[in-house]
């Protein structure tokens, strides 16, 4: 049964017919247990939504079927595709725990994907068949006899967006796949080639990687991740002045081609994404629209810069690695401001502030190791660009209580919206713009 909050979202909406049934978990069993009496389906629990106002709705659930639990998503289509529909009905599909790997709602225009079909990611298909089929193997690892005997184990998983596994060898990580969509693979393979590692920095090398099927393989680093670290409770904050100087040595190499974005591109993101966080909670428009504003005001101010930075930066993408430390997942690097990585990375703690696992001291703490570090590579650096893109970082990640399905997400959402607002009055407009413009390369 859906809550109130979904309730009034399906509402909102009309023109995605199957949003309702998408978003009710008993509903979405219902309608699979009519379609496949054959098989047992028990409780289902939905862990991930990706909205488009109008157009449709993605919704990842974990399912029970004959006592075991899978992995699906169902998507709801727009009321007038149904052309687009039908021509979804046409592509092929790996076989899965429900027999067939996709199942059609034509009356609600929903799709019914198990687990490994994905319509955005190819890719998906050919790794659930590396066990059984060992010519695949032996294609993906051709230089590696020893990773011809394994297993997949996996890690993360966006749907239609990436996928992410261990490849397991005697139940021991030797190598991490990556599965992409057309539009990311190339990018993520020019990305993994153009950094090199340094003195404290560490950068996973990629040993494999096949185009047919947008799979990139990269060695396996072993460690620690640095939000493990910091969820313990005595830290070293020597581990943080370390993550600070890595950071600073990836900030102050030459890739060659890095694409960049400029600070108008920057701002009209923020804008739609404004928009969008207002169509899913109207009561928050207001309050949404005016940080969205003041946020862009700041941004067009400043000069531009080109530095290449990582472009999604924070405690998961951090692995301490004895002395080292390894920053992982280039995907998103490209040229623009050092502090935006500063800053991302602070506001996923500040994240943490809000759901109650981190303190304010710890976050100033771990703040001010952190740029210690970073300062003994690059000196030049400007304390309140970080605290503005720790601003906008939080502001992009306000989605996420929403996205990721949770209960009381009006709630957060407002709580990370508040918090934007006080850190936002900490420094001065002024403060923003006291620095010089640079093209680094």
């Amino acid at each position: 049964m859906l809550s109130q909050l979904d309730t009034d979202f399906v509402r909102r909406d009309p023109e995605i017919p199957g949003l309702e049934i998408i978003l009710d978990s008993e509903a979405l069993v219902s309608c699979l247990a009519s379609y496949l009496p054959e098989f047992n389906f028990g409780n289902a629990s939905s862990h991930y939504i990706r909205y488009k106002p109008k157009t449709n709705c993605l919704v990842g659930y974990k399912i029970e079927v004959n006592g075991e639990e899978i992995d699906i998503h169902a998507k709801a289509l727009r009321f007038d595709e149904r052309g687009k529909f039908k021509k979804l009905a046409k592509y092929p599909a790996l076989a899965g725990a429900l027999g067939s790997g996709r199942i059609f709602f034509e009356d609600s225009l929903t799709v019914v994907n198990i687990t490994p079909n994905d319509a955005k990611l190819k890719g998906l298909p050919y790794l659930a068949q590396l066990n059984s089929h060992p010519e695949k193997l032996q294609q993906l690892f051709p230089q590696q006899p020893q990773l011809w005997r394994g297993k997949l184990k996996r890690l993360r998983y966006k749907t239609e967006r990436r996928y992410v596994a261990q490849w397991l060898v005697k139940n021991k990580p030797r190598a991490l796949l990556k599965a992409y969509t057309d539009k990311d693979y190339q990018v993520a393979y020019n990305n993994a080639t153009r950094f090199q590692s340094r003195d404290i920095l560490c950068l996973p090398k990629p040993i494999t990687a096949s185009q047919s099927n947008n799979i990139i393989g990269f060695e396996w680093l072993s460690g620690y991740l640095l939000s493990e670290v910091i969820a313990q409770r005595n830290l070293e904050l020597s581990l943080i002045k370390n993550v600070g100087v890595a950071l600073a040595e990836l900030h102050t190499q030459y890739p060659n081609k890095l694409k960049s974005m400029s600070r108008e591109a920057e701002a009209q993101n923020l804008l739609l994404l404004a928009n969008w966080l207002s169509l899913v909670y109207p009561p928050l428009t207001k309050q949404i629209n005016f940080l969205a504003q003041k946020l862009v005001d700041y941004l067009v101010s400043l000069p531009t810069l080109n530095y290449p930075i990582h472009g999604d930066f924070y405690a998961d993408q951090v692995i301490i690695t004895g002395d080292r430390v390894a920053i992982i997942d280039l995907d998103r690097a490209m040229g623009g401001d050092p502090a935006a990585d500063l800053g991302n990375f602070l506001a996923h703690l500040e994240r943490q502030v809000v759901y109650g696992k981190l303190s304010k001291s710890q976050i100033s703490q771990i703040h001010k190791a952190l740029q210690s570090g970073y300062q003994t590579v690059s000196p030049e650096l400007i304390t309140a660009r970080i605290k503005l893109y720790a601003a906008i970082g939080l502001f992009r990640l306000t989605p996420e209580p929403f996205r990721y399905r949770k209960s009381n997400w009006s709630e957060i959402m407002t709580m990370f919206l508040d918090r934007i607002e006080q850190i936002l009055q900490q420094p001065s407009h002024d403060e923003y713009r006291d620095y010089r413009s640079i093209q680094y390369y």
